[in-house]
C-alpha cells in the first residue's frame, strides 16, 4: 500500500514494455518508414507532408535525421527547427499505431510494471483505490496515454463497473504530461474535441495525428506555465519522488525545478538502467545533499526493490 504522498517521474523508459519504440528506435523506424520503398512507407510520407510539409520535405527530413546518426529525434529537431513540425507529425504517426490495446495486453510477465503497480491501487475496493489515488502522483514526459488506458481498463474489470463510473474513478489519480499528448484520451474525456481513442484505425490516423501535432512539446519548446506550475506543486508536497525510465536530461530537470523544490526530507530513487558509472555522476552531482539513490533496474524490478514506495 501506497503509505506517502508520491511522485512517479516517468521517462521513455517507462513506456517500452507496452511495445513503444524509445530514443534511437523511434529515430530509425521514421527513417526506414520514410527512406525504404514499401507500400507503408508511401503512406507515412504521403501522411506526413499532406499535414506538416510541401512535397519531399518527408524525405529530406528522414535523410537529414539518418545522416546526422542521433539518438534522438529532439536533438535533432532542436537543431533543424526547419522540420519541427514534420517531425512531430512523424512523432505522432508513429506512437498512435503503437497505441495497440493488443500490446498493452500482452506486455511480458517479468516487465510489466503496470501490472504490479495498478494491482497495489485496486486491490480492495473503491474506497481503498480513492485513498491511494489521493497519495499518488504521475507526471510523465511521454506522449502516450498508455498508463491512463490500463488503470482505466483495471477498474472497470476489477469492480465491474460502466465506463461512466471507471471514468470518474481513473480521473481521481492525477497524471501530469509535461511534453502534451497524443491528444486527450477519449475514454476519460469524451466529449473533448482534442479527444483521440487508444487504438486509431487507418480511416482515423491522418484526424487523429493532426490532433496530437498540436499537443506535442520537444524538448526545447515552451511548456505553458501552468503545466510547470501543477507538478512543480506535487513535487514540493512530494514524501518519496521515484525517477523511472527517465533520462535525466538537464533542461527535464529545470523544467521540474529540482532539487530546489523537493521538499527536505523527501526520499528520491530512480532507475539508471544501462547507464555505466561515469553516465551516473552527472545525476548524482545534480541532486547533490538531496541524494538521489539509483538503481540498474527495470521498472518492475525497481519497484519491487524500493520498500519506501510501499508502506
Amino acid at each position: 500500500m501506497i503509505g506517502r504522498r508520491t511522485v512517479l517521474v516517468l521517462g521513455a523508459g517507462a513506456s517500452k514494455p507496452y511495445g513503444f519504440p524509445i530514443g534511437v528506435q523511434l529515430v530509425d523506424q521514421i527513417c526506414r518508414e520514410i527512406l525504404d520503398s514499401t507500400p507503408l512507407i508511401t503512406r507515412l510520407e504521403n501522411l506526413l507532408e499532406k499535414l506538416a510539409g510541401p512535397s519531399g520535405d518527408a524525405a529530406r527530413f528522414a535523410a537529414a535525421m539518418r545522416g546526422a546518426r542521433t539518438y534522438s529525434i529532439d536533438a535533432f529537431l532542436e537543431t533543424n527547427r526547419r522540420f519541427r513540425d514534420i517531425g512531430k507529425a512523424a512523432i505522432a504517426d508513429v506512437l498512435l499505431r503503437a497505441e495497440d490495446p493488443k500490446k498493452l495486453d500482452a506486455a511480458a510477465e517479468n516487465l510489466d510494471w503496470y501490472r504490479y503497480l495498478i494491482n497495489t491501487l485496486v486491490r480492495r475496493n473503491t474506497d481503498h483505490f480513492l485513498s491511494q489515488a489521493k497519495r499518488l502522483t504521475i507526471v510523465t514526459f511521454n506522449f502516450d496515454r498508455s498508463f491512463e488506458r490500463a488503470l482505466f481498463s483495471a477498474l472497470r474489470h476489477s469492480f465491474g463497473l460502466d465506463a461512466g463510473a471507471a471514468r470518474q474513478f481513473a480521473t481521481e489519480l492525477r497524471i501530469h504530461h509535461v511534453h502534451g499528448s497524443l491528444g486527450q484520451p477519449d475514454w476519460l474525456y469524451p466529449d473533448d474535441p482534442n479527444g483521440n481513442p487508444y487504438g486509431v484505425s487507418d480511416d482515423t490516423l491522418v484526424q487523429a495525428v493532426g490532433k496530437a501535432i498540436n499537443s506535442i512539446k520537444v524538448i526545447d519548446d515552451e511548456i505553458p506555465d501552468a503545466v510547470l506550475e501543477a507538478v512543480q506543486a506535487c513535487l514540493t508536497q512530494a514524501e518519496v519522488v521515484c525517477f523511472i525510465g527517465f533520462g535525466f536530461d538537464e533542461r527535464n530537470l529545470e523544467r521540474l525545478a529540482t532539487p530546489a523544490c523537493l521538499a527536505s526530507p523527501a526520499v528520491i530513487r530512480g532507475t539508471c538502467l544501462g547507464k555505466t558509472t561515469g553516465e551516473q555522476q552527472p545525476i548524482i552531482r545534480h541532486f547533490g545533499d538531496r541524494k538521489i539513490h539509483l538503481y540498474e533496474d527495470d521498472a518492475l524490478q525497481f519497484l519491487r526493490r524500493v520498500d519506501v514506495l510501499f508502506d
